[in-house]
């Protein structure tokens, strides 16, 4: 009977020691997680070279063309990597949602809505802040006037 217990002790005190071994820690939240706020464009791609690479304020009175909005994006860190992308112009304001993926500094977001297609942002660091910079997109200042601007997110 004696060694009967002592079996079933060193079968419950294995047990016991292998189920509370440590779990692997938890991967650490991406920098990219947060609130990130449009804070300027970069122009690039016009014929007048004094354009390129100024920096646009998206508060600014002066109209840059019909194209310029704010955002701000949410990007969330839960089970299922959600966003919501609030865009406003023209004093309307929508929420654009879907799910994002981090990989390396890129991160992809993957709109809900199937007109609209997937961005992909670079996340680094400029003179101590995080920024997020998208792809250059084709801008139009008037009808003579085309070129590219760059968003560039703040948190």
């Amino acid at each position: 009977m004696k060694q009967r217990l002592y079996v079933l002790a060193f079968f419950a005190i294995s047990l016991a020691l292998t189920s509370c071994k440590k779990d692997d820690e938890p991967a650490p939240i991406p920098e990219v997680v947060g609130k990130w706020s449009l804070d300027y464009g970069i122009l690039s791609g016009f014929s007048n070279p004094n354009i390129n690479g100024a920096k646009i304020d998206p508060f600014s009175e002066v109209m840059w063309g019909d194209y310029f909005v704010t955002s701000q994006i949410h990007v969330i860190n839960n089970s299922n990597k959600s966003f919501v992308e609030v865009i406003k112009a023209g004093g309307f304001a929508e929420d654009l949602v879907g799910t994002w993926s981090y990989e390396g500094t890129t991160l992809t977001l993957k709109y809900d809505e199937a007109d609209i297609n997937d961005e992909t942002l670079t996340f680094r660091t400029s003179n101590g802040l995080d920024e997020l910079v998208g792809s250059l997109v084709d801008i139009r200042l008037d009808s003579t006037t085309a070129g590219k601007i760059q968003y560039v997110y703040r948190k």
